[in-house]
């Protein structure tokens, strides 16, 4: 767009005289839509910093980075059935297992979607399992192998202001079984087996996905 065009004073005659520019025909910029990536799209992964070392376990090509499903010992009513969720992945020598907890309902009404997004709502969970504990609806348990092959895990140690939250989520079903893919942000601290040492897992980011069977 042109500005008006303001003539230079010639004396008393020319004062404030200007003449105004044309416009020109101008033409709209489109902007291009603005495109969310999908979660759906996204590789499953476990990365970020675990003490000193940057993690990243991605999405084996047999696609084994998934939360599967077990059937669980401790179902007391026999009405209902329960479902640990648990994800394991290698990457060389590194290893990575995280479990959420578990998932129970009514055997009559079987595993719906609505229950599998509903458990992994969005949202922080910060309850963690401590060594030999029952396993709970949030009962959080992260193990961790490092490059050089020593075991690590949130059992053995304090958890005091850990939190595993998932900020988004997005209903993965197919054929028979229902599924939820989940995005989780990890921060904790996973210890040697005898406790006497930690690394601190720093803003790690888990993308996986929960299966079960239907119905």
């Amino acid at each position: 767009m042109n500005k008006p065009l303001v003539l230079p004073f010639m004396g008393l005659l020319l004062t404030g005289l200007f003449i105004g520019g044309c416009k020109k025909d101008e033409k709209k910029e489109e902007v291009p839509a603005v495109t969310t990536p999908s979660l759906l799209d996204e590789t499953y992964r476990f990365t970020g910093m675990v003490g000193t070392d940057n993690v990243n376990i991605s999405v084996g090509s047999d696609g084994s980075l998934q939360f599967s499903s077990t059937d669980f010992e401790y179902v007391t009513d026999s009405s209902s059935r329960t479902y640990q969720s648990s994800l394991m992945e290698f990457s060389g020598n590194e290893y990575v297992s995280v479990s959420k907890g578990a998932i129970e309902f009514l055997s009559s009404a079987g595993l719906s979607s609505s229950t599998v997004m509903n458990y992994f709502a969005k949202g922080t969970y910060n309850q963690f399992l401590s060594y030999g504990q029952e396993v709970t609806a949030d009962g959080i348990s992260i193990s961790f192998r490092d490059k050089n092959g020593e075991s690590w895990s949130t059992d053995y140690g304090s958890q005091t202001g850990s939190s595993f939250v998932i900020t988004d989520v997005a209903a993965k079903n197919e054929s028979n079984q229902v599924g939820a893919v989940i995005k989780a942000t990890i921060n904790c601290k996973v210890y040697s087996s005898d406790g006497s040492r930690s690394l601190t897992m720093t803003n790690c980011t888990l993308v996986a996905i929960f299966t079960g069977p239907m119905g």
